[in-house]
């Protein structure tokens, strides 16, 4: 069964024909993007009733049945790097795996740029200039003098650990 989400809609009920079921469905709606899964694919008949003859579907699309907003795994991203170099299209691919196309593309694009094929890392820890020594280091120059200023603190941390720190850091 495929979904198909319509947008930019007029119209406030669909006839809908099944062609492996010869069947003809009437959906009435009232939100502009509703999904619609009861086909399995839409051949719509509009104009069929007088009073709808003016409104019109401005845009169709077919979602995927498996792959609606859904992330796709490092598993994925192998298995369709395996299908293009077995020398499948990408829309083959894409068919195979019902996904976007563009979508195929960028999963190819960023293993021929980059070669990698898992996600890239996002978040984690931030990483400090700061380590523990360059603290007990200005703890010390502190202790040991108390009138220092910030530009010799700067200065003698540059000297000592080769990290150049803000004065205000």
């Amino acid at each position: 069964m495929k979904k198909y989400l319509i947008t930019n809609v007029t119209l406030k009920s669909l006839n809908i024909h099944d062609p492996i079921t010869e069947e003809y469905i009437n959906i009435e709606y009232t939100e502009k993007n509703e999904i619609i899964s009861e086909c399995s694919t839409l051949n719509i008949d509009y104009g069929l009733d007088e009073q709808f003859e003016n409104d019109k579907i401005i845009e169709c699309n077919l979602l995927s049945e498996t792959m609606v907003n859904s992330k796709y795994t490092d598993n994925d991203r192998k298995r369709i790097l395996d299908q293009y170099e077995q020398g499948k299209r990408l829309t083959e691919i894409s068919n195979i795996f019902n996904m976007p196309m563009s979508t195929v593309k960028n999963i190819l694009n960023v293993f021929q740029k980059e070669g990698r094929i898992e996600k890239k890392a996002r978040g984690g820890k931030t990483h400090y200039k700061i380590t523990p020594a360059i603290v007990d280091y200005i703890q010390c120059l502190v202790d040991n003098q108390c009138w220092i200023s910030l530009k010799n603190v700067q200065l003698k941390v540059k000297q000592r650990h080769g990290i150049l720190l803000s004065i205000t850091t």
